[in-house]
């Protein structure tokens, strides 16, 4: 009788803990779920169809709201998959001032996060790709 209570009780925490965990761009959890889906589409199809995974992360962007830590990393997330896209549709010069931006910005809360270490090896893709291979090895 005990432990079919117990149970009972934690299906009503369920909820409660899912609400605590708060979503990673501060958002309810359905806006969570689509910029997650849209991250994985644009990480799914980047080498296959670049310009898919650009429109993948511009629609995972448009799902962050807020200033919060979690909320600026997933910005910088799409941001940085934006890049990446642009520079494999060879729009250096686009790719360029979005991948330095987000540098920029993640260098000030996140330094050293793997996120900023994935936009400087972009950094460095992008400047070996303009032959400013010293540039380069100083963002490897």
């Amino acid at each position: 009788m005990k432990t079919e209570r117990l149970k009972g009780l934690g299906i009503l925490a369920a909820p409660a803990l899912a609400l605590l965990s708060a979503p990673a761009i501060g958002a309810p959890l359905a806006q969570q779920a689509e910029f997650d889906a849209a991250i994985g589409e644009a990480k799914s199809s980047m080498m296959a169809d670049s310009a898919a995974a650009l429109e993948s992360a511009r629609k995972a962007e448009s799902f962050v709201s807020g200033e919060s830590k979690e909320a600026q990393e997933a910005r910088l997330t799409a941001q940085w998959l934006k890049g990446e896209a642009l520079m494999r549709l060879n729009r250096a010069d686009e790719a360029a001032e979005t991948i330095n931006a987000a540098i920029k910005e993640i260098a000030v809360n996140s330094n050293g996060s793997k996120l900023h270490a994935d936009l400087l090896r972009s950094q460095a893709n992008l400047q070996v790709s303009q032959g400013d291979y010293g540039e380069a090895l100083s963002s490897f």
